[in-house]
């Protein structure tokens, strides 16, 4: 309780006998013994620089234990913040390697829709397979509002059937 004793030495105090500021000392070390040092040396902090109360005489020993209480909270707040981050799911930055699969899985996709629609309808025009960065880049395309090209529209199967 040497911390609340300096504390108190920095304010006016009324007079008072020793055994009264005794006394006034046990009742600051009984709200006051649940809590860390470190968060009593911040409220004794805080009150001399006049943040407890209206600073112009030493807090009561309930206004510096509920002053200690929103320090604890606000440490507890930011440990959960901190246990949320370091407990979050990390992304996972795709290999070279990785990416290659997915792109060599979607061409093989690709190949093998067209050869399957081929064979199906073999009235229609003939789907060419795409690459993974042509797919990416006419869905821009669209995205965009931008027109096609006939000979696009074609081969996208876009175009209306003559005679339908």
């Amino acid at each position: 309780m040497r911390l609340v004793s300096v504390m108190r030495t920095g304010f006016p105090s009324q007079s008072g006998s020793d055994i009264e500021r005794k006394g006034a000392l046990q009742v600051y070390a009984s709200a006051l013994g649940r809590f860390p040092e470190w968060v009593i040396e911040r409220a004794c902090r805080d009150a001399i620089e006049g943040r407890i109360g209206k600073g112009q005489f030493a807090p009561s020993a309930a206004e510096m234990a509920t002053h200690c209480e929103g320090i604890v909270r606000q440490a507890r707040e930011e440990m959960g913040a901190i246990e949320r981050i370091l407990s979050a799911r990390v992304y996972h930055e795709p290999t070279d390697e990785e990416r290659r699969k997915v792109v060599d899985g979607f061409e093989r996709l690709s190949r093998d829709l067209a050869a399957a629609l081929e064979m199906e309808e073999a009235g229609k025009p003939r789907l060419e397979p795409m690459t993974l960065e042509q797919v990416t880049e006419r869905a821009g395309t669209l995205a965009a509002g931008l027109r096609l090209s006939e000979e696009t529209r074609r081969r996208l199967g876009l175009m209306e059937q003559e005679g339908a």
